[in-house]
């Protein structure tokens, strides 16, 4: 028989469902009690849940949804107990497109993260510090890791697609720079996107990609994501390429540039070298000209000639293919030798497709209210 427990008034009305098959769901969690106040009637909700879900033996639950965003909810103190759980407030919405370079530019936005100097010594770590001479105090010293990345939307949920080597130097405090409606730029920490710190990074096994999902209880993630993501359809989904005679546009943001004052993601043009290539680190295929630092994670798009290579599953056979304006993959970084040639690497776009869907298939999706950005 399934059971319902109800937990005080004062812990967010909490409720905890356990189903006939034992699976469990939450219902707000927020653990309010204050042992140090005498007359604090609340019941210390922690000790009350790990007993009603079986704790030790079981630690997790099926489902957690938060029916609404205040500082209480937010302060929940489930997150070891937690599985897999998406919540969607606002929706996100497509940005209105017709392939030019300009409309998804939108998409592309600018990761950045200050992080301390490390380095090693005899075989140990340690952080680097500086210290004032005037004052003797000391400060660490940091380093900024940085990157771009791309925003598409799939089913109204949002997700930042990245380099994998852009993405695992990044935190849930990680800075995220988008294009305002006056050109400016918008900066979110990548918390205060979502408002739920348990969503993390998927990286492909492989190649170098990640992916982030954007789902938003937040009023900041409402206006971060607003007519944000390029619809899914726009990233080619199979082992295609586009046509060596046909000019391929890289978008991001090297050393920074076009990410402070006027937002504008820097693009530059260049044509396919390569068919699909395998070095035991994924497929890729490569660009006649070399990157730059700082274009790494973002996209790799054609707004022009759609003509395409199409090549089958087995990379054995070529035929000639119709096609839109699309994104082909994302910049992973220069191809070099010791002899000075330079050449750009892309990680195809299915990669991305595939890591949607893992997503897609690992974390439950579940419809929350508008968030209020008044205090409760």
């Amino acid at each position: 028989m399934a059971r319902v427990t109800f937990y005080p008034i004062g812990n967010t009305d909490c409720c905890l469902i356990r189903l006939d098959n034992d699976k469990s769901f939450v219902f707000d969690n927020s653990d309010m009690h204050n042992p140090d106040d005498l007359e604090d009637k609340r019941m210390p909700l922690k000790e009350a849940f790990d007993e009603g879900i079986g704790w030790p033996k079981r630690n997790y639950v099926d489902v957690l949804a938060f029916t609404h965003g205040d500082d209480k909810i937010l302060q929940c103190k489930l997150r070891r107990a937690l599985r897999c759980l998406i919540l969607v407030g606002y929706l996100c919405t497509s940005v209105a497109w017709a392939g030019m370079i300009d409309e998804v530019s939108r998409s592309v936005v600018f990761l950045n993260q200050n992080v301390p100097v490390v380095e090693q010594v005899n075989g140990t770590r340690f952080e680097v510090w500086l210290k004032f001479p005037d004052t003797n105090a000391f400060v660490p010293k940091q380093t900024r890791n940085s990157g771009s990345g791309f925003i598409v939307a799939s089913s109204n949920i949002c997700y930042l697609i990245t380099a994998k080597h852009v993405a695992t130097n990044m935190t849930e405090d990680s800075e995220v720079v988008m294009r305002g409606e006056k050109m400016e730029p918008l900066r979110f920490r990548m918390s205060s996107i979502t408002g739920q710190p348990a969503i993390r990074w998927f990286h492909h096994k492989d190649a170098d990609i990640s992916i982030h999902p954007l789902p938003t209880i937040t009023p900041e993630g409402a206006v971060a994501l607003d007519r944000r993501g390029m619809p899914l359809e726009f990233l080619e989904a199979q082992t295609n390429l586009p046509h060596r005679d046909t000019y391929v546009t890289a978008l991001g943001f090297p050393f920074g540039l076009g990410a402070e004052g006027e937002f504008i993601p820097l693009s530059r043009d260049s044509k396919v070298s390569s068919g699909i290539l395998n070095d035991g680190a994924g497929l890729f295929f490569l660009l006649q000209d070399p990157s730059v630092s700082g274009y790494s994670g973002g996209p790799l798009v054609q707004s022009g000639d759609p003509r395409v290579i199409a090549t089958d599953p087995t990379f054995a056979g070529i035929k000639v293919v119709s096609g839109g304006a699309r994104c082909w993959g994302f910049v992973s970084g220069t191809y070099a030798d010791e002899t000075g040639g330079k050449m750009t690497r892309v990680t195809p776009a299915f990669y991305a497709l595939e890591l949607i869907r893992q997503a897609q298939r690992e974390l439950i999706i579940v419809q929350a209210p508008f968030p209020s950005s008044e205090k409760k």
